[in-house]
């Protein structure tokens, strides 16, 4: 990959975070679904295991009631860091 490509690349900006201090994005298309400890115990066990391998995606936002950052995805990420108690690493 030339250095010109490489240089328009978006950094990642990665945030280790209170997991209660993110919100998921409303239109994000998993809050129907159901997330509990049962349905997310694989997640739980290899973040238990192995740590968070891959981050979350969010933004950062404010005024909105105890939160910092609107996940766009990670919905299962953020449950499993919540029920763990461990902050979540988030590309913001």
């Amino acid at each position: 990959m030339s250095s010109t490509l490489a240089s328009k690349e978006p950094k990642a900006n990665l945030r280790k975070v209170s997991p209660f201090r993110c919100r998921m994005w409303e239109m994000h298309d998993r809050l129907g679904e159901r997330m509990d400890a049962e349905s997310c115990a694989a997640l739980i066990e290899s973040i238990e295991k192995h740590g968070q391998r891959h981050p979350v995606l969010g933004r950062a936002i404010r005024d909105a009631d105890g939160y910092d950052i609107e996940l766009i995805y990670g919905a299962r990420g953020l449950f499993a860091a919540q029920h763990l108690g461990l902050e979540i690493l988030v590309d913001v």
